[in-house]
C-alpha cells in the first residue's frame, strides 16, 4: 500500500521494504529541543545508544512541527503510527492517525495498525478495527486488513473464525481470493487435509454457477467464462501442492494437483511442484513432473526453475543452451536472466555480459544488467556496477535498482560497500533516499549502530523521520 515501502504487505505472501521513489528537492531543519541537523549538517537524533525504539519514535515525533507539505506530514505521520503500532501502543498510533489529513493514507495506516493487534493476538479488536476502515477501493486497506487477520486466525488454528472475518468483503471476487489465502496459511502449519477442508469452502459466487447467463458481468469486473467458476479454489488447490512439495512429500504433491479437474489449473500447479523440485536441487524428478503437464507453454514456469537450477549447481553451460531453447520457443527470456545473474554470482562476468547481449526484449535485458550489476558491486567493482546502472533507460527502475543493491549490500554486512555506491551514484535527496534504504537494511541485519549512524547522515527532513520511525519498527519485539 504504501509508496515508501512502509507497507508490511498482505500478510501470507509479501515481506520486505520495497523501493523507494525520489521526492523531495530540498532538505529541512530538524529541530527537537536541540537542532538534529538540517541541508548539509546532519546531526544525531539525540538517543543515547543502544538507541531504543521509544527515542527513535521520539525523534520522529518531535521534528514533525517543521514539515510544511500536508503529503510530508502524512507520510511521517503514516510511518510513526505504524511503529507505534508494531511497538504494541495502538491508542498512540491511532492517535497519530488521527492527524493524518489524507483519507486514503489515514485508512492503509489503520489497516497496518489493526494486522499488528492481530499479530499481537487481539484478533477481536483487530477486527473492530479493520471493519471500521471507510475504504471503498477493489484493493483497498479494509480488504487487504480482513484478509490478513484471516490469515493469521487460520495460522492460529481458528478457520472458522477465519472465514467468519472475510465474510465482511463485500467483493465476491475479493472475498473468495481471501479464502484461498486461508487455505494456504492452513497448509503452512503442515496441516494439509485442513487445508484442503478449507479450500473446498471457498465460495465460487463471483463469476456464475451452472444455469446462468453465460455472459452475466458480475460484480461489474468482466465476462467470463462457465469452466473458470472454481478459479480460486483451484488456485488453492495448486499453492497446498506446492508447499507439500517444498515439504519434500511430492508424492502428495502429485496426488492434489491431480485432483483439479481444469487443464489449465492443473498444468499451473505442476508447473509449480516442478519449479519447487528444480529449486531443491532436484532436476530429474522435476522433468518427470514437467512431463506430466498437459496445458500448452505450462511447462515454462518448470523448464526456466529448471535452468536457474542447473546454473546454481555450477553446469553454466547446459543451463545457457536450456535457456535459449527456452527463449525461441517460448518467447521468455526469463531464463536467460537467471543464467546471466548466476554466472556474474560465480564470477564469470564476461560469460554473463556475453550471455545478456542475447536478450531482447528490453525488461528483461533491463533486469540481466541489474543482476550482473549486484555482483560486481559485491565484488566491490562500484565503478563497473555504475556503468551497467547507466544503461538502465527508464530512471525510476534505474533508482529502484540502485536503492534494492544498496540494500542488499547492507544486509550481506557491506554497509560501507553500500554508502559508497549510494555517493558513487547520487547526490542531495537521492542520495537521503538511498541512505535511508541502507539504514533499515542495517537495521534488519541486526546492526543496529550502524543502522543508526546511517541514518543520522540524512539530510533531508521527511526521510530523517521515516528513518527514525522505520528503525523504530525494525527493533518492536
Amino acid at each position: 500500500m504504501r509508496r515508501r515501502g512502509y507497507r508490511v504487505g498482505r500478510a501470507a505472501r509479501m515481506r520486505g521494504i520495497s523501493a523507494l521513489t525520489m521526492m523531495r528537492a530540498a532538505a529541512l531543519a530538524i529541530v527537537l529541543g536541540a537542532p538534529l541537523g538540517g541541508a548539509g549538517q546532519a546531526a544525531g537524533f539525540g538517543c543515547a545508544a543502544p538507541a531504543t525504539p521509544e527515542c527513535l519514535i521520539g525523534a520522529a515525533q518531535g521534528a514533525l512541527g517543521t514539515l510544511r507539505r500536508a503529503r510530508d506530514r502524512d507520510e511521517a505521520l503514516f510511518a510513526i503510527a505504524t511503529a507505534l503500532g508494531a511497538l504494541g501502543r495502538t491508542d498512540a498510533a491511532l492517535g497519530a492517525v488521527a492527524e493524518i489529513a489524507g483519507a486514503d493514507t489515514a485508512a492503509e495506516a489503520v489497516g497496518e495498525i489493526a494486522l499488528a493487534v492481530a499479530w499481537g493476538g487481539d484478533i477481536e479488536r483487530a477486527r473492530d478495527l479493520a471493519l471500521g476502515i471507510d475504504d471503498a477501493r477493489s484493493r483497498s486497506a479494509r480488504i487487504l486488513a480482513l484478509e490478513a487477520i484471516a490469515v493469521e486466525q487460520a495460522r492460529r488454528g481458528d478457520v472458522d473464525g477465519a472465514y467468519e472475518t472475510v465474510v465482511a468483503i463485500a467483493n465476491p471476487y475479493r472475498r473468495s481470493e481471501a479464502q484461498a489465502a486461508i487455505a494456504l496459511a492452513v497448509a503452512r502449519t503442515d496441516d494439509i487435509a485442513g487445508a484442503v477442508r478449507a479450500a473446498s469452502r471457498i465460495a465460487p459466487d463471483y463469476w456464475f454457477s451452472a444455469g446462468q447467463n453465460a455472459r452475466k458481468i458480475p460484480s461489474g469486473l468482466v465476462v467470463r467464462s462457465r469452466e473458470f467458476d472454481q478459479f480460486w479454489f483451484y488456485e488453492a488447490l495448486a499453492g497446498i501442492a506446492a508447499i507439500e512439495a517444498a515439504s519434500g512429500d511430492v508424492e502428495s504433491a502429485l496426488q492434489t494437483a491431480h485432483a483439479i479437474p481444469d487443464v489449465a489449473a492443473r498444468s499451473r500447479a505442476l508447473g509449480r511442484i516442478s519449479a519447487v523440485q528444480a529449486g531443491l536441487g532436484d532436476l530429474a524428478g522435476a522433468r518427470m513432473t514437467a512431463q506430466l503437464i498437459e496445458g500448452a507453454y505450462g511447462d515454462a514456469e518448470a523448464l526456466i526453475a529448471m535452468a536457474d537450477a542447473m546454473a546454481a549447481q555450477g553446469m553454466m553451460g547446459p543451463a545457457a543452451d536450456l535457456a535459449r531453447q527456452i527463449g525461441s520457443a517460448y518467447g521468455n527470456a526469463g531464463a536467460l536472466v537467471l543464467v546471466a545473474g548466476r554466472q556474474a554470482e560465480a564470477g564469470a562476468i564476461p560469460e554473463a555480459l556475453a550471455l545478456a547481449a542475447e536478450i531482447g526484449p528490453i525488461e528483461h535485458l533491463t533486469r540481466a544488467r541489474i543482476a550482473i550489476a549486484r555482483a560486481h558491486a559485491r565484488r566491490g567493482e562500484v565503478a563497473a556496477a555504475r556503468e551497467l546502472l547507466a544503461l538502465v533507460a527508464d530512471r525510476g527502475e534505474q533508482a529502484a535498482a540502485v536503492a534494492a543493491i544498496c540494500a542488499a549490500l547492507a544486509e550481506a554486512g557491506d554497509g560501507a560497500g553500500a554508502l559508497e555506491l549510494a555517493r558513487a551514484h547520487a547526490r542531495g535527496p537521492a542520495l537521503d533516499e538511498l541512505r535511508l534504504a541502507i539504514a533499515l537494511a542495517q537495521g534488519r541485519a541486526g546492526e543496529r549502530a550502524e543502522a543508526v549512524a546511517t541514518a543520522e547522515g540524512i539530510e533531508d527532513t521527511l526521510v530523517r523521520i521515516l528513518a527514525a520511525a522505520g528503525l523504530a519498527r525494525i527493533g518492536a519485539p
